[in-house]
């Protein structure tokens, strides 16, 4: 099947049009974006006109519909005079991942590297014993995504390796890069993810199976370990409804490219609260010197926040100096061997939130 080299796609509710310039050579290509010249935006936004809430899904599939449509032939349109140019081109300039296994190899052999043990830790494994006999099967199933994308499973995810809890994982696509298959969506009709079953009992959203896992397994390293009605059952409370106000400044920063001085002012002035509440405590962490589940709730979107501010808006949120009590956490995350094995990098988060969000507007600010 050939390609267009031209694609013209609908990208939002407001016509916005996106025109992308695709060349490939082959699957293991390498991404570079650049803005066509006489446009501002670099990045194209998905108005979805109605939030981040169910709309923005429904939005987002309208989208890919129209682009798909698009990308059967429908090329011609002329840009509305809202519309962002954006030249996206391949080159096959990255090794396939035989080669890099190989050459891991060879530097395993030159270093003196011993071979990983099979019990380790690895994001590859879809089973995860830790204590339990080799005859017994674990009591919790993990529906996770094929990618790592998702940062509603890393928060499970990372909440199993911390308690060490034993799960076997069955990998399901997002929506924005595959299908999902139907022995998955029979048991969860909207798709969601993650999901999980536990003693065969099936249980979605990230927080009810944060909950669940305290109370089916209370024997492993219990992570909100506060009664109800204490002081810090009530601050635990408070910092979650924090972790969900820094969330919302940085998606209406990220996603606008209206009013960008005011949006950084926002994000700004919850952030100072994020890291206050960290100064505050005796320990590096949300709640002190323990970890908990507050620590994990925030760890994938500061994880992300980090990394796409700095790349659309020139924004040091990690490092800079200004947010002490933040840097201590994230040199304290660092530390730790679940975290460390299933943390992502820069570069892939900011280019795997545009697939799931519809894109992040850059300012075009110097530092950015």
């Amino acid at each position: 099947a050939t390609m267009p080299s031209a694609v013209l796609a609908r990208v939002s509710s407001t016509s916005t049009l996106v025109h992308l310039s695709l060349t490939f050579a082959t699957s293991r290509a390498r991404l570079r974006v650049n803005a066509s010249p006489g446009f501002h935006r670099p990045i194209v936004r998905a108005n979805a006109g109605g939030g981040l809430g169910g709309g923005f899904s429904a939005a987002l599939d309208k989208l890919r519909r129209e682009a798909s449509d698009a990308m059967r032939g429908s090329v011609g349109a002329s840009p509305s005079s809202s519309g962002t140019m954006v030249d996206v081109r391949f080159s096959d300039d990255a090794p396939s991942w035989e080669a890099l296994e190989t050459r891991i190899a060879k530097l395993r052999k030159e270093h003196g590297i011993a071979e990983i043990d099979e019990n380790a830790f690895s994001p590859k494994k879809l089973l995860r014993r830790f204590d339990l006999p080799a005859n017994e099967e674990p009591r919790v199933l993990f529906y996770r995504d094929s990618a790592s994308w998702c940062p509603y499973c890393q928060k499970v995810w990372m909440q199993l390796e911390e308690k060490q809890i034993p799960y076997r994982v069955e990998k399901i696509n997002m929506r924005c890069y595959g299908d999902k298959p139907a022995s998955f969506t029979s048991k969860v009709r909207s798709g969601t993810l993650p999901a999980m079953e536990i003693d065969g009992v099936l249980i979605t959203d990230s927080a009810a199976i944060a909950d669940a896992l305290e109370l089916a397994f209370p024997k492993h390293t219990p992570l909100l370990p506060y009664s109800a009605g204490s002081p810090e059952k009530a601050k635990a409370s408070e910092l979650l409804k924090l972790e969900r106000q820094l969330f919302s400044r940085w998606m209406g920063w990220l996603t606008s490219g209206w009013a960008d001085g005011a949006n950084r002012v926002g994000f700004e002035e919850v952030l100072d609260l994020v890291n206050d509440e960290l100064l505050q405590t005796a320990g590096p962490y949300f709640m002190g010197e323990t970890f908990t589940i507050v620590d994990i709730t925030y760890t994938p979107f500061l994880e992300r926040m980090a990394a796409s501010l700095a790349y659309y808006k020139g924004f040091a949120m990690e490092g800079g100096g200004r947010w002490v009590g933040l840097d201590a956490w994230f040199a304290a995350m660092a530390e730790r061997p679940a975290y460390a094995g299933i943390k992502s990098d820069y570069y892939t988060h900011c280019h795997d939130l545009p697939p799931q969000l519809g894109g992040g507007e850059a300012n075009g600010d110097e530092k950015q």
